[in-house]
């Protein structure tokens, strides 16, 4: 088993021998399986639904790119499998949207000035 950590306060654990050897991610909430299980998604708040910067999410496929794995496990619901591609293939598309490339999220991530 082998930990990923994209930031001090995020990992993943790569376990090589899962998925009868094709390998599987056990991410938490670092990397969020989505409802339609169909995608995934990172946020810098899931409780606020603040979706993390683009520069983040290319950190984060950075670091499991060069693992192989088929499955993934994440803190609520699970992917058998295409896992990889999956992950990709997402978070490729949720690194080129307007909401995280900063020009909209700069201001979410200010604190609030009290009056």
């Amino acid at each position: 088993m082998s930990a990923v950590r994209e930031q001090r306060r995020s990992s993943v654990a790569h376990w090589a021998a899962g998925a009868d050897g094709r390998g599987a991610l056990l991410t938490g909430d670092t990397i969020a399986i989505g409802a339609d299980l169909a995608s995934v998604n990172l946020m810098r708040s899931y409780v606020n639904n603040i979706p993390l910067p683009e520069r983040a999410v290319r950190r984060v496929l950075a670091a499991v790119d060069p693992y192989q794995y088929d499955r993934i496990y994440g803190a609520f619901r699970s992917i058998d499998a295409g896992g990889a591609s999956l992950v990709t293939a997402t978070l490729e598309r949720y690194r080129t949207s307007p909401i995280t490339d900063g020009r909209y999220s700069c201001h979410l991530t200010r604190r609030a000035r009290v009056a």
